[in-house]
């Protein structure tokens, strides 16, 4: 079991999982990127690369995954603790929800992330052809919450390429009791920089407009 350090000042805890990782590899922390502070955090060494298993050393079954959440909670003094995760097959969340109920411990939310998505350093192999879109995990993580009696104890959040409130509501709509959005503030960022440049252009003499 890895050792657990866990901060006061986390508002939650969180386990991100099955979320385009490099094949063979995990996640890759470069040495130029890894600082004093991210290393305490990770307890590392500075200045050396990291490699995280794609797989997690604290748990290998649905039965792990809810014990391990309930000590994350143990450990942070109560503090709300859930889980990420892409849906691949769906057999697997439902293991996981009779796990939930068989123990009697539930997570506080689970964010349902799109295959329609990933980080620039995921292949595209993974971010255009692995894991269910968004719509469809959404509908089916909250329908399978019902049928399991249990979806009046967990927060289900949305998160995949929201950008617009007709995304919040349209995921509110399948089910979604609240969003993550990222995207709208980097799209008004490009557009502010865009008319910045627009305007910069329209200013210019017409002879040295490109």
């Amino acid at each position: 079991m890895p050792k657990l350090q866990v901060t006061q000042r986390a508002a939650n805890l969180g386990e991100s999982w099955s979320l385009y990782e490099k094949p063979g590899h995990g996640g890759i922390l470069p040495a130029a990127k890894n600082t004093p502070e991210i290393a305490a955090i990770r307890l590392v060494k500075a200045g050396t690369t990291v490699f995280s298993p794609p797989f997690h050393s604290a748990f290998s079954t649905p039965i792990e995954l809810i014990k391990f959440v309930e000590k994350l909670r143990t450990l942070s003094g109560g503090k709300p603790v859930g889980f990420k995760l892409c849906v691949g097959r769906k057999s697997e969340f439902l293991s996981i929800c009779k796990a939930m109920v068989q123990l009697n411990t539930y997570p506080d939310f689970i964010t349902v992330d799109g295959g329609e998505g990933g980080t620039g350093a995921a292949p595209p192999e993974f971010t255009n052809f692995v894991g269910m879109p968004l719509l469809d995990a959404l509908a089916f993580v909250d329908n399978a919450l019902i049928g399991f009696g249990v979806r009046n104890k967990i927060r289900l959040i949305a998160s995949g390429k929201v950008l617009t409130g007709f995304h919040i509501l349209r995921a509110m709509a399948l089910g979604a009791d609240t969003c993550n959005c990222a995207r709208g503030r980097v799209a008004v960022a490009h557009s502010a920089a865009a008319s910045r440049r627009q305007r910069h252009r329209v200013l210019q003499p017409l002879s040295q407009r490109r």
